[in-house]
């Protein structure tokens, strides 16, 4: 008693509950996994991984989810960098670059 038990990792399941994954055939007949927010391992490369929830996190999020709310989306096969539509993993590593000083910085922090 008066222990606290917590896990500090999710598992697939509950990432992929959040991230909201597709499954998808691509043109080479291969099955690709698209999603409407970036998995941990996209995020984790990301200029907006600082370790902490900050204001800019915020923006971004509410900014995508305000135009996933007003339809303002794409085909998730469209390469921009716009990142309104399900990505893959590579799509969203690209989308999410931001302050690229950032990933050597959380890396030292490691």
């Amino acid at each position: 008693y008066g222990q606290t038990y917590f896990d500090d990792e999710l598992s697939k399941e509950e990432v992929d509950f959040m991230c909201g994954p597709y499954y998808v055939h691509n043109n080479d007949r291969n099955v690709e996994i698209v999603s409407w927010w970036p998995r941990p391992q996209a995020w984790a490369a990301s200029g907006l991984n600082m370790g902490f929830w900050s204001s800019q996190c915020k923006s971004w999020f509410l900014s995508r989810l305000e135009n996933i709310r007003q339809g303002i989306s794409r085909e998730w096969h469209q390469s921009t960098n716009d990142a309104n539509g399900p990505m893959t993993g590579k799509q969203w590593k690209g989308s999410l670059k931001f302050n690229p000083g950032t990933n050597k910085m959380m890396k030292n922090v490691d």
